[in-house]
């Protein structure tokens, strides 16, 4: 039996091994092969943009003058044109946008062919591939927003695209070819029970490696996008909020919960600072700065961000170090706390409800909760907008994963039943809206308050206190907090951000309801043609009012097609005759509904509000193919084959959709700008880019 198993994973190595070297020799190198043999030519007989725009040095080389004017004219050419060679220095990383206008043998007076981006440090992207019927004899090669001095030391036609192997390329393909190797439907994965880890070594290593990688993926994805460098210099160009952490850090540590920041008498002598456009208009007349995403309140700044991430974190690492924590080093460590406290939730859920569930089944349910929780957003954009979401979500799985935890034969676990309730307390800190999966507590606890009376009775008295008591002791001191800043304990601050709309009177409007959550869940993804094949969704309504939006990128169905088998857990509850079950699947789509109804009334439709609500469809989602696991395995043997099938490629498409958002463009910190050599280096690994 070793033998056997040995000859197919060897088998299943030389498979990969022949596979992947012919994809990346053959089919991602597919412009080399289409224009090798070519014979390059130097470029001749050229004319120059108007004035100054481009001049010629005494080594050839063309210095780009303008910025825009820019353009060089070559004429009498006779050739079928092929490919243009740029010679861009290497060098820092900048990029030239380059268009082409030519004619050819179906086109005499000429058309433009269009633009494209070269990237300094990038080698492919200096080829431009062109596809003219015939000869030409006239082609221009036209230059926009130009550094001015940029260089091109020469200019090549019908050069061959070089031949080149990408590690990285390689890499992504074992890594999906590994993956379907581990949780094909064929794997011996699905054969072994996640509670008999212990006695599985092998099994186990694999799925410890497989999460091992994915913290490393997401912790890598905070950097993506250079953020020491970006979002620094956002801070030094007055985006000073991305600071205000460790503001509130410096005001706890002095005593008081107002900022040292001071507001400008121009602020102050506004009859309503949160009228955007007002503030804007007598800021700018008075050559000052505006302090976007400040709350402000009787003349005084506060953060109305939640006050527990700068208790945990900013202030003990200022203590201990003396020195600022910068918000996008931490959001990286948070992400991976995250993660791994996700794949204990779900180990932990299996162990009290679906004991049989393999291996296979629980890494990628955690997988799915973790990519449809929308992380990479938040991880991506590590920003002071992202410290309060994940700080929340994590906190809540914390939380649930501990309630469940404590469930016992009859019994409760009364230290975990305390973790619990502190873990989820802290959200009222943090972002108050998850406050609201304190009532999972019902379906959680059903058996225990309905028919062992462990809560709610003389015997469960202890009980109920346990899990009261930290919701009181941490509602308080919120209240406390609330009430210092803003008079009002129930006030936590939000109304009075100083934002691209006026808070205070935003009020609640029925009909902003269905148009959020088709959005939030139904938008379809907007793709095109064009690298990366994704846009920012169009957001056009009918709505006549004021509507909060960020650039969007499509709902959840769109990048988590299996939350559409959600329905289907009230079948698998009456098939499993638990009503825990139904009750605990559903309240969590309800809160989930309810969450997004609470941000779409408070502050619109923005993508990284998705993380509020998101996970919670993406646990009933996973409860569902942990139990469907169960119910496959008692029917026909190709059912379980086509569940593991769209288990499998439902979670790989999910990933993949979620990971590919972040190279979008009409984002906040657009990549082409922040890190081009990354976002190039992509886009050259396709094979017709």
């Amino acid at each position: 039996m070793a033998f056997i198993k040995s000859n197919r994973l060897v088998k299943s190595v030389l498979l990969g091994v022949i596979v992947i070297a012919f994809l990346e020799i053959f089919v991602f190198n597919f412009r080399h092969w289409a224009t090798a043999g070519y014979t390059a030519a130097d470029a001749q007989s050229y004319v120059t943009g108007h004035g100054y725009s481009v001049t010629v040095s005494d080594d050839g080389s063309f210095i780009l003058n303008d910025s825009n004017d820019t353009w060089i004219t070559f004429e009498n050419m006779n050739m079928s044109l092929s490919t243009i060679f740029l010679d861009v220095p290497d060098g820092e990383d900048s990029t030239l946008t380059v268009g082409v206008y030519a004619n050819d043998e179906a086109n005499l007076a000429g058309f433009d062919l269009q633009t494209t981006t070269v990237c300094s440090t990038v080698k492919l992207t200096k080829y431009l591939r062109t596809h003219l019927s015939g000869q030409s004899d006239y082609m221009k090669i036209y230059f926009q927003n130009v550094t001015p001095g940029t260089t091109i030391r020469g200019i090549q036609f019908n050069r061959t695209i070089p031949f080149q192997i990408s590690f990285l390329r390689i890499v992504l393909m074992v890594v999906i070819w590994v993956f379907f190797v581990l949780f094909g439907a064929k794997s011996s994965l699905y054969k072994v029970p996640v509670t008999e880890w212990k006695t599985n070594k092998k099994q186990a290593v694999a799925i410890a490696g497989a999460i091992l990688f994915q913290c490393v993926l997401l912790y890598l994805i905070g950097y993506i996008v250079r953020p020491g460098q970006n979002m620094q210099a956002e801070i030094d160009n007055g985006v000073y909020v991305h600071g205000i952490y460790n503001e509130l850090a410096d005001a706890l540590m002095e005593g008081h919960a107002y900022l040292d920041r001071q507001p400008t008498d121009t602020v102050i002598s506004l009859e309503n600072p949160y009228d955007p456009v007002l503030r804007n208009a007598a800021l700018s007349a008075a050559g000052e700065q505006e302090c976007m995403d400040y709350a402000y309140y009787e003349g005084k700044y506060y953060c109305y961000f939640g006050v527990l991430p700068a208790i945990l974190f900013y202030i003990p690492y200022k203590l201990i170090t003396g020195h600022d924590l910068m918000t996008w080093n931490l959001m990286p460590v948070l992400t991976v706390l995250t993660v791994l406290a996700i794949y204990w939730f779900v180990y932990v859920f299996c162990k009290k409800y679906f004991e049989k569930v393999s291996m296979a089944v629980y890494f990628l349910s955690g997988l799915f909760v973790t990519f449809a929780s929308s992380i990479v957003y938040l991880v991506y954009y590590g920003t002071i907008y992202s410290v309060p979401i994940i700080c929340s979500l994590l906190f809540s799985i914390l939380g649930l994963t501990f309630w469940i935890d404590a469930k016992g034969s009859h019994t409760v676990c009364r230290y975990k039943l305390v973790l619990g309730s502190l873990f989820i307390a802290f959200t009222l800190q943090c972002r108050p809206a998850f406050i609201l999966i304190f009532v999972l507590a019902i379906p959680i606890f059903w058996d225990e308050l309905v028919k062992d009376r462990l809560f709610f009775s003389k015997k469960g008295l202890l009980n109920t206190v346990l899990v009261i008591v930290p919701f009181l002791i941490i509602g308080f001191a919120t209240m406390y907090y609330n009430a210092i800043r803003f008079g009002s304990p129930f006030d936590f601050g939000a109304t009075y951000n100083l934002t691209s709309n006026d808070m205070t009177r935003r009020g609640f409007v029925l009909e902003r309801i269905p148009l959020g959550i088709f959005e939030y869940v139904f938008q379809p993804i907007t793709v095109s043609g064009a690298f990366p094949f994704m846009e920012a969704v169009s957001l056009a309504d009918d709505y006549i009012g004021q509507y909060n939006r960020e650039p969007f990128f499509g709902g959840l169905l769109a990048y988590n097609a299996l939350m559409i088998l959600i329905p289907l857990n009230i079948a698998i509850g009456k098939r499993l005759k638990d009503i825990k079950y139904t009750m605990l699947s559903m309240a969590m789509v309800a809160l989930g509904f309810i969450i997004m109804v609470v941000d779409i009334q408070g502050a619109g439709v923005v993508h990284r509000y998705m993380s509020d609500f998101s996970w919670l469809f993406a646990i009933s989602t996973a409860m569902f193919l942990l139990s469907m696991e169960t119910v496959s395995e008692q029917t026909h043997l190709l059912v379980s084959l086509w569940y593991k099938r769209v288990l499998c490629w439902g979670v790989l498409c999910c990933v993949v959709l979620n990971i590919w958002n972040i190279f979008i463009n009409t984002r906040w910190f657009t990549m082409f700008i922040t890190n081009p050599h990354f976002y190039y280096t992509v886009k050259t690994m396709l094979p017709f880019y």
